[in-house]
């Protein structure tokens, strides 16, 4: 069965009712009844949500967390400028391909491009990726995620320091890197205190732990300079240049050490502010891992009680 030609041949044959105004902390967008309803529908249907996953997937999108919206597009140009990291469409693979967590709204937005182009994917195994990919960012910011996915993230910055720092024979000891992870998590991440990183934190954070003194490493300054101070703090364009392919190397190098598959399609760089990011990666490389099943449990029993 062709999945994405039903979705088609359902638009071309199901009317829309009167689009309901959905306010949103980035301006309003729309929906509907029946765009819901097939939503909800895909989704019951839909081979990547087989098991227990979809009990918490289908409760939130019952308790109105996960929301299927029109797109807007001066919504989507804000959101691009506001959220720094927004990748090139040729990263994706799909331009028309969104969806977001809004964190002052507390909900989840899917777009829809057009009536023959559901949801803007032309797979469902795409929009399944995204939508835990950007729960799991959700669950992170509602609730406190660090003592379940502590032992992760020191795993993961411990090898990510390394390998920026192209030092293979060095032992990160716990004690030593947890402040700086606790500090992107809660400070950064948590309370969007984003200038804590500038002048020199996440550098100087960095020799910190390798214990370097007097001495320069030079993908770590990249990381302070361009990606940090530049591109996240002032928001200047990202040059994907050969420094930026050996920065992003570092990352993929960082997430085969913790044994998470980064999928195709998925743009590195937010993991330097956000340890959600690799737990959204973690779940979005394979949405039916128990331990990730069990984290979307417990964010719909947390959605529902804040009703």
């Amino acid at each position: 069965m062709n999945y994405a030609n039903s979705i088609t041949e359902f638009w071309v044959k199901t009317p829309l009712t009167s689009n309901v105004e959905v306010k949103t902390a980035a301006g309003p967008l729309y929906t509907n009844d029946v765009l819901i309803k097939r939503f909800h529908d895909m989704i019951s249907t839909s081979p990547y949500f087989k098991g227990k996953i979809l009990d918490p997937i289908l409760n939130m999108i019952n308790n109105n967390i996960i929301i299927p919206v029109y797109r807007n597009k001066g919504i989507v140009d804000k959101l691009k400028h506001l959220v720094k990291n927004y990748p090139p469409n040729h990263i994706r693979g799909d331009k028309n391909v969104m969806a977001f967590y809004s964190k002052l709204d507390e909900k989840v937005f899917l777009f829809v491009e057009s009536l023959s182009n559901f949801l803007g994917f032309s797979k469902d195994e795409l929009m399944s990726r995204i939508l835990v990919h950007e729960l799991l960012h959700m669950y992170a910011n509602q609730i406190d995620a660090y003592p379940a996915s502590k032992k992760l993230w020191i795993k993961f910055y411990s090898h990510l320091i390394i390998e920026l720092a192209g030092i293979s024979d060095i032992d990160i000891k716990e004690k030593d890197i947890e402040p700086f992870v606790k500090h992107l998590y809660y400070n950064v991440e948590r309370k969007m205190q984003f200038k804590t990183l500038g002048n020199g934190f996440w550098k100087d954070s960095a020799y910190k732990v390798l214990n370097i003194k007097n001495k320069k490493l030079e993908m770590i300054e990249y990381v302070q300079s361009e990606i940090i101070d530049k591109f996240f703090l002032k928001g200047s364009p990202l040059k994907l240049d050969h420094k930026f392919i050996q920065f992003y190397k570092a990352v993929v190098r960082a997430y085969d050490a913790v044994d998470i598959y980064v999928p195709d399609g998925v743009f590195l760089v937010q993991e330097l502010w956000a340890p959600s990011e690799i737990l959204a990666i973690y779940g979005e490389s394979d949405p039916t891992d128990p331990n990730i099943i069990r984290l979307l449990e417990v964010l719909a029993k947390h959605s529902k009680k804040k009703k």
